[in-house]
This record gives C-alpha cells, sequence and structure tokens, in this order.
C-alpha cells in the first residue's frame, strides 16, 4: 500500500520541502518515504489540518465556479 505521506503528496502537489515544512521532517525523510526507501511515521494530526484547509478552498472554488457559470467569474452585469 502507498504511504500516508506519498498520498498526501499526490493529492496536494505540494513540493517534498513543503510538505518538510508542515510535517518538521527533513526534505531528505519526506523524499524518502514517498520514494518507499524509509518507513512512514505520519500521523494524522500532522496532515489533516491541512486537507481540512484545502478541502474548505475547494468547496469554496466548486460554489464560486457554479454561481458564475454563465459569466465566467465576471461579475459585470
Amino acid at each position: 500500500m502507498t504511504s500516508l505521506l506519498a498520498r498526501f503528496k499526490a493529492a496536494t502537489g505540494l513540493s517534498d520541502q513543503q510538505i518538510a515544512d508542515l510535517i518538521g521532517r527533513p526534505r531528505s525523510t519526506v523524499q524518502s518515504v514517498v520514494a518507499g526507501r524509509a518507513p512512514d511515521t505520519t500521523t494524522a494530526a500532522q496532515i489533516l489540518p491541512t486537507i481540512t484547509e484545502r478541502q474548505a478552498m475547494l468547496d469554496t472554488l466548486k460554489q464560486d465556479c457554479q454561481r458564475d457559470d454563465t459569466n465566467h467569474g465576471d461579475n459585470t452585469p
């Protein structure tokens, strides 16, 4: 099974350095875990805040897109 960290990286599109900064680990560790060379000790608590934040941003964007579907974001009459 793919590691939690690898799945997080794929889902968010964040760079190894960005992920390292979020979870407080060296970039090289993130790279090793994602590549499957090191065990993944990432906890859900380390990444859930980012997932929740991104999901909220996507929900808002989705609502805006649905509302503005006919004018493509142009709010002029």
